[in-house]
């Protein structure tokens, strides 16, 4: 005997998100229809918006968020403790640490470029740029020989 025939021939359903209606999402009577339509609208920022607006998105069980976290890869942050989630704010919290990431870039950018407008004038050191900026000598030592 073979081990294809040893294994059951169970038929398998495949669900869409993509491809359900809206109104659709409702007749799921757990957690699942929340987490498709997350999944569905995850790159939709206005609609998305809405939908963590309603009360089922506020108080969402935490193993359903853990589902979009994995399936949207959307590093949303909340508590480990089991119980409900409320998404509405996990995606703040997700923005507000995005914008403090791109102000943090922003920032080390505007170092970078000062030091290296510092660089091309030559009038300071490299001690003295890396102390202004407090960017790295070696970094520093790099730029200059780019």
């Amino acid at each position: 005997m073979t081990l294809l025939q040893q294994i059951e021939n169970y038929s398998i359903r495949l669900i869409a998100p993509q491809q359900l209606d809206d109104d659709e999402f409702q007749k799921f009577q757990t957690s699942l229809g929340p987490v498709l339509q997350f999944i569905k609208h995850s790159r939709e920022k206005d609609r998305l918006d809405e939908l963590v607006q309603q009360d089922l998105f506020k108080n969402l069980d935490h193993t359903a968020a853990m589902v979009i976290n994995s399936c949207t890869n959307a590093q949303l942050r909340f508590e480990e403790a089991r119980g409900a989630v409320n998404m509405c704010k996990a995606l703040d919290d997700m923005r507000e640490d995005a914008r403090n990431e791109g102000i943090e870039l922003g920032e080390q950018n505007a170092l970078r470029t000062m030091a290296n407008r510092l660089l091309l004038d030559g009038t300071l050191t490299i001690e003295k740029i890396a102390e202004l900026t407090d960017l790295p000598v070696a970094e520093l030592r790099t730029m200059k020989n780019a």
